[in-house]
């Protein structure tokens, strides 16, 4: 009878995140393991052999959404957090306390826990950072996908955790959609998130100059889009208006009305050059060949152009205004050779190496599955009780109910 594995990610509404639920979920199901995924998606649905069930999130079916994710649990031999920035209050503050519940429920019915590609930070809150660190130590084994999230650890958890390439890294080269570019015309894609300290003017300023010096199209290219908030997509419709209306050629990029990974991976494989505030963008234009230029607005980025010797191609959030963004783009499209020739070798260094971890990545989960390890209830129900609490209270706020709680 196969193992049951039950995988947890904030997967719903984001390229990089739905990349890394099919990737790992696929690689799971390869292996024999009956996967169930809990992802941000009302319903159950199938794909690719596995079973893709709603995650407990801040809605009116949040406690019934809970019951049936414990039901799940109580079935499953592992439970994998299946990659992405879930520790960080960046977004949101109840993202940790929902992770909380997955880690805190499965250690309650005594299931081993692997956290596979992880990210950690940045934290706005100590408080946030210092529950992370105590739900980490529940966690048997920890892969993190980069040194500085390695450096968030607890003492307790750094001991049992490596630092691995993102499972983005393992995609086979035969589903990128690396379309020839027949443009006579240079292209300069963009990923763009509406971020609380860039403007929009300088932003299109930037690309403005950029168009000019290098007589170069600008393709616009989302990779979250939600229907309630609109995500990268409306702030790209707005970017791509104020271009339009300062005279800015924009190629052309037709896309459903979700992105979808095929569409992405063809529209950045036409680009010249691709810039990214996309942790994950920055790695498939890497994996599709195409030169890419890092804006780093968190130190998910920094680090991963730090930790592959990148670090020259990158710049930070701050330095984009009085058309820095346009230097530095000017600059890398100066040396697009020495560029493709770092990031190439940098793929073959990671695909070699993406064989050997997943070696061990594998191994490690056939023995977590194997073994049985004791943990305090009483430890892990009281600490999802306090997660819960924090829950409940953002609930009845979120379902606009007058409260005097503090959150």
């Amino acid at each position: 009878m196969n193992k049951n594995v039950l995988q947890f990610g904030f997967y719903g509404g984001n390229i990089g995140d739905d990349l890394l639920m099919t990737i790992i979920a696929d690689e799971l199901t390869v292996k024999g393991y009956d996967v169930t995924v809990v992802a941000n998606i009302r319903g159950t649905t199938l794909k690719n052999n596995y079973k893709i069930i709603q995650s407990p999130v801040l809605s009116p079916y949040f406690h019934l959404d809970y019951l049936k994710f414990v039901s799940i649990v109580r079935k499953c031999d592992l439970v994998i957090l299946g990659g992405g920035g879930v520790f960080q209050d960046t977004h949101s503050e109840s993202s940790i306390c929902l992770v909380g519940l997955v880690i805190l429920t499965a250690k309650i019915f005594n299931k081993p826990v692997i956290a596979l590609g992880n990210g950690l930070g940045p934290f706005k809150s100590l408080k946030n950072h210092q529950l992370s660190k105590r739900l980490l130590d529940y966690v048997d084994q920890i892969f993190v996908r980069d040194s500085y999230s390695l450096n968030l650890l607890s003492n307790k958890a750094q001991a049992k955790a490596k630092v691995i390439y993102d499972p983005v890294w393992w995609i086979k080269q035969h589903k990128l959609q690396n379309v020839r570019k027949i443009s006579m015309v240079p292209v300069i894609g963009i990923t763009l998130r509406e971020w609380p300290s860039i403007n929009e003017g300088d932003i299109c300023n930037n690309l403005q100059e950029i168009s000019k010096k290098l007589s170069a199209e600008i393709a616009l290219i989302p990779f979250e889009f939600s229907e309630k908030v609109g995500g990268d997509r409306k702030y790209l419709d707005r970017i791509k208006q104020r271009l339009i209306s300062m005279k800015v050629p924009v190629k052309e990029i037709s896309f459903a009305s979700f992105p979808s990974f095929t569409e992405v991976s063809e529209a950045i494989s036409q680009c010249d050059l691709f810039l990214s505030m996309r942790f994950h963008g920055v790695i498939l234009s890497i994996l599709l060949d195409v030169p890419v230029g890092a804006i780093a607005c968190s130190p998910k980025i920094t680090s991963l152009m730090n930790d592959n010797n990148l670090n020259e191609y990158r710049i930070g959030i701050t330095d984009i205004e009085n058309n820095g963004l346009a230097a530095f783009t000017e600059q890398m499209f100066k040396n697009l050779e020495k560029v493709k020739l770092k990031q190439c070798i940098l793929k073959n260094t990671a695909a070699h190496a993406v064989i050997e971890q997943k070696k061990e990545i594998w191994s490690d989960v056939d023995v977590s599955m194997g073994s049985k390890r004791n943990y305090s209830k009483i430890n892990s129900l009281s600490l999802l009780t306090y997660c819960m609490g924090r829950l409940n209270k953002r609930l009845l706020l979120r379902l606009n109910v007058k409260s005097e709680l503090n959150i």
